[in-house]
C-alpha cells in the first residue's frame, strides 16, 4: 500500500487506498473487505456496511440503467434497485455494481414531538431504548415432538410499521405512555443526497462498471442478457431502461480500425500489382 486518503460528505464517508504497482487487486479487495467487517461494531446503529470496490482513474460506467415508475415511490425504487437488481446483475462476469444513484434510502423513521416528550418527562434516549429492546426476534430453543425437532422463535416485532406506535414506553401515575403519545413512526427515508430525473420522473440510476481486465463488450452483453431474467423478479411497475451503452462506441471504434486496415491492405495490394513488370 502506498498511502490512504479519506473524504467525509453528508451521510457518507469514502476511504481511498492507493496500492503499489503490481499489487494483486483481488487479494487487496479481499483483505480490505475482511478488515472492514469488524469496524461495523464501532459504527452507529443502522450504518450501511462498507462497499469495497477496485477503482482506477480509467473506470467509467460502461452501461447505466435508469429505474423509474409512475406508481412506486423513490424509496421503493431505490430499495428494489439495491436489494434485487444489483444482486441479480452481480453474477455477470467482470461487472462491478456500485450502489444506485438517486432515490431515497428506505428507513423506518420515528418523528419525535419534543413538547410532548417534555410534558411526560421523557427523553429521546428513552424512545431509542424502548424501540431497540421491544422490536426484536429472538430464538428460544427447540421443542422435540416425536422424531422431529422444531425451533421456537419469539417474534417481538410488529408485522407492520404502524404497529411500532403501540409500543409502551413508561407507566406514569398509573397511566401507560405509548410511543404514539409522544412520537409517530412511519415508513420514511434517510436525508436525500442525490436526485435522478428520467423524462421528468424521479427515479434512480444503476451504473455498471467493468472490472480490471474485463472486456467492455462481454460485460455489456452479459448485462443485457441477464436483464430480462432479473426484471421478471421485479414488480411490473418498475421500468429498467438502458440510458448509456459504451459498447456502441467500442464497436464503432473496432469497426473503424478494421475498415481502415482493409483500405490500407487494398491500397498496398494495388501498389504491388502496379509495380510488377
Amino acid at each position: 500500500m502506498r498511502f490512504t486518503g479519506s473524504q467525509t460528505l453528508a451521510g457518507v464517508s469514502v476511504v481511498k487506498l492507493y496500492m503499489q504497482p503490481g499489487t494483486s487487486m483481488a487479494g487487496a479487495v479481499a483483505q480490505v473487505a475482511a478488515v472492514s467487517e469488524p469496524i461495523l461494531k464501532q459504527l452507529p446503529p443502522g450504518a450501511t456496511p462498507p462497499l469495497v470496490m477496485a477503482y482506477s482513474a480509467s473506470n467509467v460506467p460502461i452501461i447505466q440503467l435508469g429505474l423509474s415508475s409512475p406508481t412506486l415511490s423513490e424509496q421503493e425504487i431505490y430499495d428494489l434497485g439495491t436489494n434485487f437488481l444489483r444482486p441479480g446483475l452481480a453474477t455477470v462476469q467482470g461487472a462491478q455494481l456500485p450502489l444506485p444513484v438517486g432515490g431515497k434510502v428506505r428507513q423506518v423513521v420515528v418523528d419525535l414531538d419534543l413538547q410532548k416528550l417534555f410534558a411526560w418527562g421523557l427523553s429521546p434516549s428513552d424512545i431509542s431504548s424502548a424501540v431497540s429492546t421491544q422490536n426484536v426476534i429472538l430464538p428460544s430453543g427447540t421443542a422435540k415432538i416425536g422424531s422431529l425437532e422444531y425451533p421456537i422463535v419469539f417474534n417481538g416485532s410488529p408485522t407492520v410499521v404502524a404497529g411500532l406506535n403501540d409500543l409502551p414506553l413508561k407507566k406514569i401515575n398509573g397511566s401507560t405512555v405509548y410511543l404514539r403519545d409522544v412520537a409517530h413512526v412511519r415508513d420514511g427515508y434517510a436525508p436525500q443526497t442525490s436526485v435522478v430525473l428520467n423524462n421528468g420522473t424521479r427515479g434512480a440510476l444503476q451504473p455498471v462498471l467493468s472490472a480490471e481486465g474485463a472486456s467492455t463488450l462481454s460485460v455489456v452483453s452479459g448485462v443485457r442478457a441477464a436483464l430480462p431474467q432479473v426484471q421478471a423478479t421485479l414488480p411490473p411497475q418498475l421500468q429498467v431502461t438502458p440510458l448509456f451503452d459504451q459498447s456502441i462506441f467500442v464497436k464503432g471504434a473496432i469497426g473503424g480500425v478494421v475498415r481502415e486496415a482493409a483500405i490500407a491492405a487494398l491500397e498496398e495490394a494495388k501498389h504491388l500489382l502496379l509495380a510488377r513488370p
